[in-house]
């Protein structure tokens, strides 16, 4: 877990206790995820956020027609949630799928947020969790009405080297909004 103590202490902007990191560490579980193995469902009331420590995920979501559109890829060392299901309390509307064999670390929301009651550190954990996924939606958006396509997958390389050989070619059109037919395209284009 000392990965995810890294990520922590470099979040919050601090080293955080011995003491306390075994608190933390009491908190979560490493869970093994098969590909295709879902970490949250739509329509359920997830609890759990995950580190990850390895493999990649999806974050989609299905429109009312049955097609699916590709909001986010969670890789190692990133948080996975359906946060905003988590913090509402409401039903949550976007699954969540490994796409590759993937090894987390699994917490309890409520447990972690009633630790942050007790810890300045872990309430600026939860603080800075929210930010991220804030700012990765807020990205995103900003990607779809500032950018063409072919300047979105750019982008997509630029942040995601590492996963664009692994995740399959429709799910980085869905994540674009574009097209296969389209992205095969903008990929032959920035061949040449």
């Amino acid at each position: 877990m000392e990965e995810m103590r890294v990520l922590i202490e470099k979040l919050i902007g601090e080293k955080i206790t011995d003491k306390l990191w075994l608190k933390v560490q009491d908190l979560f579980n490493e869970q093994v995820f098969k590909k295709g193995e879902l970490f949250a469902e739509e329509g359920t009331k997830p609890r759990n956020v995950a580190f990850v420590v390895e493999g990649v995920f999806m974050m989609s979501t299905m429109n009312a027609k049955g097609k699916e559109f590709v909001k986010r890829f969670a890789t190692a060392k990133t948080f996975l949630a359906p946060y905003v299901s988590i913090v509402s309390k409401k039903e949550n509307k976007v699954k969540i799928k490994a796409l590759t064999e993937s090894r987390l670390y699994v917490g309890n929301f409520d447990r972690i947020e009633d630790l942050a009651k007790t810890n300045i550190q872990i309430e600026r954990l939860l603080r800075k969790i929210a930010e991220y996924f804030f700012i990765k939606r807020s990205e995103g958006e900003s990607q779809f009405a500032l950018y063409e396509a072919e300047q979105r997958y750019q982008i997509f390389l630029d942040n995601h080297k590492e996963i664009q050989s692994i995740v399959p070619q429709y799910l980085i059109a869905s994540f674009l909004g574009v097209s296969p037919t389209q992205l095969s395209r903008i990929r032959a284009k920035i061949k040449k």
